[in-house]
């Protein structure tokens, strides 16, 4: 396993010691709004022990890195790659940050320095993220980083009872590369 590491941040492998971070982050309506309804203790705790899985590329294991403040030591959030297809090389990322450090440009931060290690060291062909419509955080920070959006899918998730369509974004290392 390996930890990545930016000005500010390290993005190092979750570990037990996460536990609490994890159950604050899938637990907090602020940062669950565009994804789900906030997850009962026993089910943030099943997600919690997939995630704490040893990654490989070709596993279909997330390879979770925590956010972690290079200066305070302290945890603001997570970031996570899991291989879509091994076959055509693609996987999907995902980032969340806890309320009180949002605005910080961690996210970013973060996502730059995965996207790097995934396209420039594992070589993966394409990236993607998928978020419900609607989430300008994210389509922001995602199109900040070089994703573009591929496309939509209608009523694809149900959020708060409600259908939610869902907007399809995607990182070519070839566009990446040429770029960096």
């Amino acid at each position: 396993m390996f930890t990545l590491y930016t000005d500010r941040l390290a993005l190092r492998p979750i570990s037990r010691l996460d536990w609490e971070l994890f159950l604050r982050l899938y637990q907090n309506p602020q940062v669950m709004r565009w994804i789900a309804e906030p997850l009962p203790d026993e089910l943030v705790e099943a997600l919690f022990e997939e995630r704490l899985a040893s990654w490989e590329k070709d596993s279909i294991n997330w390879l979770t890195l925590i956010l972690e403040e290079r200066d305070s030591g302290q945890t603001v959030g997570l970031i996570g790659l899991r291989t879509d297809s091994s076959r055509d090389l693609r996987a999907e990322v995902g980032v969340l940050v806890l309320p009180e450090f949002q605005r910080r440009r961690y996210a970013g931060e973060a996502l730059q320095a995965l996207i790097h290690r995934a396209l420039a060291h594992e070589n993966y062909h394409k990236l993607v993220a998928v978020m419900t419509a609607g989430n300008e955080a994210a389509r922001q920070l995602f199109e900040s980083t070089g994703f573009r959006l591929d496309g939509m899918l209608r009523e694809n998730s149900l959020l708060g009872g409600q259908w939610c369509d869902d907007c399809c974004y995607s990182l070519l290392s070839r566009d990446y590369l040429t770029l960096h």
